[in-house]
């Protein structure tokens, strides 16, 4: 019959306490023993990192995973936007070591903009941590409005689309005759991201003329544009008998 138990406990439990622990019972009789080997393992711990500010179109740019923790062998492997990231040209370069990995990535433009995540594993855990790379690229034209001929009372549209980081902003205006140039009521503009449309409704001859759109976005304290040719909005008189 057991009348005695004696219980130890380690809470929490650390790479310290690896060791031999011996257990030793006496009586008035003898005495008996016995050890065990306590070996603690470690799933990985990752130290916080992110990729450097202002990054622009043509910038080298790394970043180091490192694990300050974590039993051996350790893997790791890289992610953009939840997908598998790898070494798929010159341009991009992943070294491992034992307890980091490099990510370098070269000439990055806007296309490298996304979520990159570490992840490192063992055979008892894993651990991971993200950051987000935003690449400042300047604004370039995608679709570009055309020269319009219509005729009185019809309706026109015509739309533009730009891409850069940050987004850019579409702005039209209409050359008059004197040669000045006026902002185009928002009435006659449908936006969604990077793209515009120019509305006109039962055009009148007012309405003929030249226009120009440009985009811009700001870095910093300087603005950068793109411009698109003006484009001209002819309206043909029509004589019937």
């Amino acid at each position: 019959m057991i009348t005695n138990i004696l219980l130890l406990i380690l809470d929490p439990v650390s790479l310290e306490d690896n060791a031999n622990y011996t257990c030793k019972a006496t009586n008035s009789f003898g005495h008996d023993q016995y050890t065990a080997y306590l070996n603690v393992k470690e799933s990985p711990v990752i130290e916080k990192f992110q990729f450097k500010e202002n990054v622009k179109e043509g910038d080298f740019v790394s970043v180091l995973c490192i694990v300050n923790a974590g039993t051996q062998p350790i893997t790791f492997t890289w992610y953009k936007n939840g997908e598998e990231f790898v070494a798929f040209s010159k341009d991009v370069t992943i070294e491992n070591s034992p307890i980091s990995s490099v990510l370098a990535l070269n000439s990055v433009t806007s296309k490298s903009n996304g979520n990159y995540t570490c992840t490192a594993k063992n055979n008892f855990g894993s651990d991971h941590h993200s950051t987000t790379l935003k690449v400042k690229a300047s604004p370039i034209w995608v679709e570009q409005s055309k020269n319009i001929t219509t005729i009185l009372g019809e309706t026109v549209n015509t739309h533009c689309k730009a891409a850069g980081s940050p987004d850019p902003h579409i702005f039209w205006r209409k050359y008059l005759e004197s040669g000045a140039s006026v902002d185009i009521g928002k009435k006659f503009l449908r936006s969604s991201k990077n793209d515009t449309v120019l509305d006109i409704s039962k055009v009148s001859y007012g309405d003929a003329g030249i226009y120009e759109v440009r985009c811009g976005q700001r870095h910093s304290a300087q603005h950068q544009f793109c411009f698109l040719l003006p484009f001209v909005v002819w309206i043909l008189f029509i004589i019937t008998n």
